[in-house]
């Protein structure tokens, strides 16, 4: 069960990474980087709280 929440988290990320990516060439080089650091953020934030709260759910 475990596992699978870490494989979600890694997808999620990967697809996040990906998408900021693939966007359009022409928009500054820095916002691409910024919105790829929040996008992380919130992707690791996210994972975490849903860490946590199964962690409580299962003891």
């Amino acid at each position: 069960m475990i596992y699978l929440i870490y494989l979600t988290g890694i997808l999620i990320v990967i697809a996040s990474v990906c998408l900021v990516i693939s966007m359009d060439k022409k928009k500054n080089a820095n916002l691409r980087k910024k919105m790829l650091f929040v996008a992380i953020i919130c992707q690791l934030l996210i994972f975490t709280f849903i860490f946590i709260m199964l962690n409580t759910a299962f003891k």
